[in-house]
């Protein structure tokens, strides 16, 4: 099975110690850019914008948000509209109800 392509976006201590190996030692996924307003992965394409990203990197399927929780959710749907997967933690974002129109988004289909 080919390896997903990941857009990593928050590249902060926790990213790099340990999503970013995580990501390095997985049989699933690779690690093909990252978004970030200061930090980078040596060897990894970098970004300041998720749709710079997106738009240079289209083989990318899954984005993965090491977010604080306030930005969290607009990437997260920023990602869902441009049909990838998202991974991310809990809570989706402030405040839950805000959250809640994420099952019915329309998402577009490859």
């Amino acid at each position: 099975m080919a390896k997903r392509a990941v857009c990593l976006v928050g590249i902060g201590k926790i990213a790099v110690d340990q999503h970013v190996p995580a990501l390095s030692s997985s049989d699933a996924f690779t690690l093909a850019c990252t978004v970030s307003r200061k930090g980078s992965v040596p060897g990894v394409p970098a970004f300041t914008s998720l749709d710079a990203a997106l738009a240079a990197h289209p083989e990318v399927e899954v984005v993965s948000l090491c977010l604080p929780p306030v930005p969290r959710f607009d990437a997260a749907e920023a990602a869902l509209k441009a049909g990838r997967h998202v991974m991310l933690e809990k809570p989706p974002g402030p405040p839950w109800p805000r959250c809640m129109p994420c099952s019915p988004w329309p998402l577009p289909r490859a």
